[in-house]
């Protein structure tokens, strides 16, 4: 007779859908850091779609949530990363995942102005994500490549400070809300630092 094999589900089941390969790549080693027991008891789906303008990201997110249903193994959390970065669309994509129950980790500028508040409060207004990376470069990370440093070693020592900092950059920007602003078109502004306590809090 043929073993069966275990096919008991995770008590936790998530997907990350991100933007780019850095996002991708530095919520990866974040996934990796959780304790093994724990790894086996959750799964978390993290990927980078190709067509990774916000919009299409979300509705990708949608179209997956729609699928694991059916299948009878749905998602318990789903999020999407992306950034301002000037991409089209982030008005609907916002709207969209409301409207989908998916969570936004959002980055403006672009992540690296996430990376950067490890080192230094700032409300500095970029207009060019290079111009984000080049700045991560000169003053805090000099071999920075996007996608492929590995940013845990430098970065998660000083995590309770950048979440200190995106607090405190939130509160700041709350005057801006109640003029009017969207968050979308915000600069700087980010949540991804919520995405990263998320996973923290699984260990």
């Amino acid at each position: 007779m043929a073993r069966s094999r275990n096919t008991r589900r995770p008590n936790l089941k998530i997907l990350i859908l991100c933007e780019g390969k850095t996002e991708r790549n530095y919520l990866l080693e974040i996934k990796h850091q959780l304790p093994r027991e724990k790894q086996h008891g959750i799964k978390i789906d993290v990927d980078h779609f190709k067509r990774n303008d916000p919009l299409n990201l979300v509705i990708e997110a949608a179209r997956r949530k729609r699928k694991a249903k059916h299948e009878g193994a749905p998602y318990d959390h789903i999020w999407v990363v992306f950034d301002h970065d000037n991409l089209p669309n982030r008005d609907k994509a916002f709207f969209k995942a409301e409207s989908n129950s998916i969570k936004i980790a959002y980055s403006s500028f672009n992540i690296e102005f996430w990376f950067l508040l490890h080192f230094q409060y700032s409300t500095r207004q970029f207009t060019n994500g290079d111009d984000v990376k080049e700045y991560l470069r000169q003053n805090f990370i000099s071999n920075y490549e996007p996608g492929k440093t590995r940013l845990l070693p430098i970065l998660d020592d000083l995590f309770n400070t950048a979440s200190n900092n995106a607090d405190m950059l939130r509160r700041d920007k709350q005057r801006d809300i109640n003029a009017g602003i969207q968050i979308w078109n915000l600069n700087p502004y980010v949540t991804i630092d919520e995405l990263v306590k998320f996973i923290h809090n699984l260990r």
